[in-house]
């Protein structure tokens, strides 16, 4: 049977595959402290999904609902900010940190040392940063979950409103 690979425009031209875009840019300090969560991502959009909310959370706009942060954003729609409404979470923080300690058990391990090389070493620390990082998002989503349910936030909450 002949097989035969089609090239895209761009592998045609240039002789390899086209390279990944990069994430638009925002504000530098949003930029900076998302990149931290980048590897958490498969896909570009996802990840502009998740600087976009950010900006969000941190305007002014009185109402922080998907369609208001997509438009201070300058998307056209507020779909592609759906994407991490389907990120799964654990609120379970006993749950939570029990994955951590089983992700992290084998990276941790010092089987075969004299195998090792450098790049050895920087995959585990990636795989310990990603497992730390999972864990520190599902923290974060325990905390709001806790606040949302604070008779307390929510008082002081309705005050802050009532100040603006």
């Amino acid at each position: 049977m002949l097989r035969v690979k089609l090239k895209t425009r761009d592998e045609t031209e240039t002789g390899k595959m086209k390279q990944p875009r990069c994430a638009a840019p925002t504000i530098k300090f949003i930029d900076e402290y998302c990149q931290w969560y980048k590897s958490l991502f498969s896909d570009v959009r996802s990840f502009e999904a998740f600087k976009y909310l950010h900006i969000g959370c941190i305007s002014d706009i009185k109402r922080k609902t998907l369609p208001a942060i997509a438009k201070i954003v300058g998307l056209d729609n507020h779909q592609g900010l759906h994407h991490l409404n389907t990120i799964p979470a654990t609120l379970d923080l006993a749950k939570s940190l029990k994955n951590f300690s089983q992700t992290i058990t084998q990276p941790m391990s010092l089987s075969d040392i004299s195998q090792w090389d450098g790049r050895t070493v920087r995959e585990r620390e990636q795989k310990i940063r990603q497992a730390a990082l999972i864990l520190a998002g599902e923290c974060i989503a325990k905390l709001l979950e806790n606040l949302s349910k604070s008779p307390e936030a929510m008082k002081t909450g309705k005050n802050a409103q009532s100040d603006v």
